[in-house]
């Protein structure tokens, strides 16, 4: 659902009841003893949600299983699930995706998600028990999975309501503190309890990010080792530091240590020994292990008078990280067993390390926290932001009002993004006195910031932004006397603070200011102003995604084409709800290359269920409620000319059907079926060519190298790029990518096309028209006169054309397209179809880009994958085993890739739109000399792989690898084509 129509739903709600769920929230955590205030907010959550039954369940990460926390019968203490798209948690715990079922024994409803997904309920006949509804909600902390939390059966109603929805995702990272708290409470309660080396290792290998590292392992690492604290170091060489992270009362700490061998951290990392101290505050036993060692440099990653054990993570030839246990329980320090087992995982957490590190993520920003612990999507931060921009509200209001966000949850995203403390509100916190100190209202709303306590030596200072220079630069100047320590708070806080503070700060005129503008400052609302929109910055790092390859269809609905179909139910009530609802299955039906549609009502729930088949399999798409049969049978009847009185015999009709840009041709038949019931198939034929559109070159996923290659070659002045790809393989989008790299006031780029398919301003297009006397060879001629610096033909109908190219390419830079199947194949079109003169072709040719379109996986739904060893060597022997090394890739336990799983989004096939592969063929000098030659293709293309080209098949396993697609569409596509190995 689209964040319009869930703020529609809401609307009614006012800041109290966020306020009151604040404070429920607030007192959930209170109680010293952990199993009484489990039951109490077991019962707390029952009442909250008006809900039979409330059961919050904790990830084992060794046995990759969930199992639950808060049962209260005697008979079945424990609930275990496996991770799986076959059960409702599982399914939520493995995707993220948080889910409201109406109804658990609908198949239908359950398909929208997954079409294997189904209701276990041997569980319901164990506790004799009856599951209806529920709303199953993943929990995270710090971006790290722990659990999910299930609630079962709305009393008051048939189901949850999105508000209730809202509601529940909104305490979800509360409820995973409550996780964490009965794992530190209880360890030994802990899924598969006391650890081994075995499970430990198994566990390393589900780890997704460095978050994870930091905090996922702890209670892992603690209980394995009987220690009871550890950390893990990572190396930031830039910097010449070593980081940790890692959970306190106090919230995220962060430890950062130099590189040097003056503390023990360091020292591991550079000399790559062990260290193990009975006793680490003891300065004596310091110096026995080195000289240099002191207790500052301990004290900073350790406390003192602890047993410590240290240890290096080797990865290859140098050092990823250090782990370090804290405190060994039961006994005086840390034994040569617990240093054996450590170096065991050591490789593999340094693995895991090198790989998170590595890996492509989303930039940070002040809100991705609240994205990463699931409480709300990425898109759905964008839509706030862009209401927050249009409505002048902050984002921080919009996200409490709207979505029931905790404004905890927002302050801990804070203070997780910019490393300070969180500070929240507190009506009866004594601000201190602003007498001794020129404080100055303006720069306090403008620079959202002020002091919130002070001792002799010390002043706290609560800001939104403590990296702003202009707060920075004020706070020195003011507190010149005094050590600053900086907390980060909500905007609303802030302003809130300052209304109490600002009666008791008496400025002085500012010297260039009027006697009038001092009044006007101190009698603006301070609330409004200290509610600000995001700056410049933080919207571009707010809306920051990872792009996916798959391309969006330029078609005026791709909007409506890229959500699901929203239920009659959820649409306004009137005659022709249901009829807008087929009109959006056809057109996602044209967008999504669907061939079949089919609509059948259902004779045991009287619904009608909608299938769409595609690739050859059907699948359940929606629902829609029975009462709309007859009217929607109508409207398809009508729409194919057909007899809308006639229900006892089949009937047949064609129609064109358009939508904007989109035409489609449907072939209806429908015919009668028992219990008076009529089932409808459309045959979906699209008669319109999808738009093409403009796509940025650093959007493509084109790989480093090639991507290099590409960039050298477009900057030159002179020379031909050819693009080459087989009918429909995206020539004239990658043509655009490169213009629109060269597109620029300070160049003048014209094109030649038949038809112009993308506009790009600034660019000077010509449209060739046989009809009016412009063909290619002579329209060419004309432009190379108006001295442009680029051009760009997008095709060469026949040899004159060809030769024209070859001539302009002497002294601008020329792009044009060719049918080929690959890079090198060019050379054999151009020489039997189009007769190239050899010798200038080599002298002018400087790249050729071969394309060839491959289906991605759905960015939405796919999953972690690990490959077996099977998989991996077929992976090495398409890409060619002789070359296969240079990709750096190893096989491990720790390797993964990515696997389709099905959404509504993707129609359940797993898979979304096309993605490219290039291959990129810089033509060296040695290369120059066998084209001159008239050498065969075995030649030109064994010079280009000793020019290092990357193939079609090796990008297609590189995208294998980045995550874009799995082996098997890669080969799939190259089911026509010998691999080159």
């Amino acid at each position: 659902m689209s964040l319009t129509k869930v703020t529609s739903t809401i609307n009614e709600n006012s800041l109290d009841d966020v306020r009151e769920l604040e404070s429920w929230a607030a007192g959930t955590l209170q109680a010293e003893a952990i199993e009484p205030s489990l039951k109490t907010l077991t019962r707390n959550l029952e009442e909250l949600f008006d809900c039979e039954a409330a059961t919050l369940f904790s990830y084992d990460k060794v046995l990759r299983q969930l199992y639950s926390r808060n049962l209260n019968t005697s008979e079945i203490p424990e609930i275990r699930l496996d991770l799986s798209t076959y059960n409702i948690a599982g399914f939520v715990a493995a995707t993220g995706n948080p889910l409201n079922i109406k109804n658990v024994q609908s198949k239908s409803e359950l398909a929208k998600n997954n079409r294997e997904l189904l209701h276990d309920s041997s569980w319901d006949e164990k506790m004799d028990f009856e599951t209806r509804s529920m709303m199953v909600i993943p929990l995270s902390a710090n971006g790290t999975f722990l659990g999910v939390m299930e609630l079962i059966n709305k009393v008051s109603d048939t189901h949850f309501s999105e508000t209730d929805f809202l509601k529940a995702r909104a305490i979800s990272s509360l409820m995973a503190q409550v996780l964490v708290r009965l794992d530190s409470a209880h360890p030994e309660l802990n899924g598969a309890k006391k650890h081994n080396l075995k499970n430990i290792t198994q566990a390393i290998q589900t780890i997704r990010n460095m978050d994870e590292v930091y905090f996922g392992l702890a209670p892992l690492l603690t209980s394995m080792f009987d220690a009871s604290e550890i950390h893990i170091f990572t190396i930031d060489k830039e910097k010449k530091e070593l980081f940790s992270r890692f959970n306190s009362p106090e919230g995220i700490q962060e430890i950062r240590l130099p590189l040097t061998n003056d503390n023990p951290i360091g020292l591991v990392a550079l000399s790559k020994r062990v260290i193990n101290l009975r006793n680490a505050g003891d300065a004596d036993e310091l110096k026995r292990v080195n000289a240099g060692l002191t207790l500052e440099g301990m004290t900073a990653a350790a406390t003192p008078s602890k047993s410590t054990l240290i240890l290096p993570l080797p990865y290859r030839d140098h050092v990823a990280g250090v782990l370090q246990l804290i405190d060994k329980k039961n006994k005086s320090m840390f034994t040569s067993k617990d240093e054996k087992g450590s170096l065991l995982i050591g490789e593999s957490l340094a693995h895991a390390i090198m790989s998170r590190k590595n890996a492509i993520e989303a930039k940070p920003s002040p809100y991705g926290l609240l994205v990463q612990n699931g409480l709300l999507k990425e898109e759905e931060l964008k839509e706030f932001i862009a209401k927050a921009d249009a409505s002048k509200e902050d984002v921080e209001t919009l996200l409490r009002r709207e979505k029931f966000i905790l404004a905890a949850d927002i302050g801990k995203s804070l203070e997780y993004y910019y490393g300070t403390p969180y500070f929240p509100f507190n009506e009866g916190h004594p601000l201190p006195d602003p007498a001794p100190w020129k404080l100055n209202k303006t720069a306090l709303l403008e620079q959202k910031w002020v002091p919130v306590s002070q001792d002799d030596e010390r002043v706290r200072v609560l800001t939104r932004d403590p990296r702003n220079p202009a707060m920075l630069a004020e706070v020195a100047r003011v507190f010149k006397e005094y050590k600053v320590e900086f907390q980060v708070g909500l905007a609303e806080d802030i302003g809130n603070y300052f209304e109490q503070l600002a009666p008791m700060i008496k400025e002085e005129p500012e010297p260039v200011a009027t006697q009038e503008e001092p009044e006007a400052v101190a009698t603006q609302e301070p609330v409004s102003t200290m509610h600000p929109t995001p700056t410049e910055q933080e919207k571009n790092t707010m809306t920051s995604t990872t792009e996916t390859g798959s391309h969006v269809s330029a078609v005026d609905h791709n909007a409506v084409s890229s959500q699901p179909v929203v239920s009659p139910e959820k649409k306004d009530s009137g005659p022709s709800q249901v009829v807008g609802q087929f009109n959006d299955t056809l057109i996602l039906a044209g967008n999504k290359g669907v061939t079949d549609i089919h609509i059948e009502p259902n004779m045991e729930t009287k619904n009608i269920l909608v299938r769409l088949r595609k690739d050859g399999a059907c699948r359940i798409f929606d629902e829609i409620p029975g009462q709309h049969k007859s009217e929607l049978i109508e409207h398809i009847k009508k729409l194919a000319n057909l007899d809308v009185s006639q229900t006892q015999l089949p009937q047949n009709g064609q129609v064109e059907w358009s939508d904007g840009g989109l035409k489609l041709g449907l072939n209806v038949v429908i015919f009668p079926t028992i219990g008076d019931s009529e089932d409808v198939t459309i045959q979906v034929t699209r008669l319109s060519k999808p738009k093409p559109h403009y796509v940025a070159l650093d959007t493509m996923h084109i790989s480093e190298p090639n991507l290099a290659r590409i960039n050298t070659a477009l900057g030159k002045s002179q020379g031909l790029i050819l693009v080459a790809g087989p009918a429909g393989s995206g020539k004239t989008t990658c043509l655009h990518a490169f213009l629109g790299r060269l597109n620029s006031p300070e160049k003048k780029v014209v094109t030649m096309e038949e038809p112009v398919e993308i506009v790009q301003n600034g660019l000077r297009q010509l449209l060739i028209s046989k009809d009016s006397g412009m063909n290619y060879a002579t329209t060419l001629k004309m432009l190379t006169m108006g001295s442009p610096d680029s051009i760009m033909v997008d095709a060469m109908p026949d040899s004159e054309t060809l030769g024209g190219v070859l001539e302009a390419a002497e002294k601008h830079l020329v792009l044009t397209s060719l049918e080929a199947k690959s890079a090198t194949g060019v050379m054999a079109v151009l020489r039997d179809s189009l007769k190239v003169d050899s010798a200038k072709l080599s002298e002018n040719l400087t790249v050729v880009v071969a394309l060839k379109q491959v289906t991605a996986l759905c960015p939405d739904c796919k999953a972690d994958h690990h490959p077996t060893r099977e998989e991996f060597d077929q992976l090495a022997e398409f890409y060619g085993k002789q070359y296969f090394q240079e990709l750096g890739v190893e096989y491990s336990d720790q390797l993964t890739l990515k696997k389709p799983v099905g959404c509504k989004k993707c129609l359940f096939s797993g898979y979304g739109d096309k993605t490219t592969l290039q291959e990129v063929m810089v033509v060296s000098g040695d290369q120059k000399a066998l084209i001159a030659a008239n050498a065969p293709e075995e030649k030109i293309a064994a010079q280009a792989i000793k020019d290092e080209m990357i193939t079609l098949n090796q990008d297609g396993v590189y995208k294998v690898f980045t995550g874009d697609c799995d082996f098997k569409q890669i080969q799939a596509a190259f089911k026509d084509v010998a691999s080159k190995g």
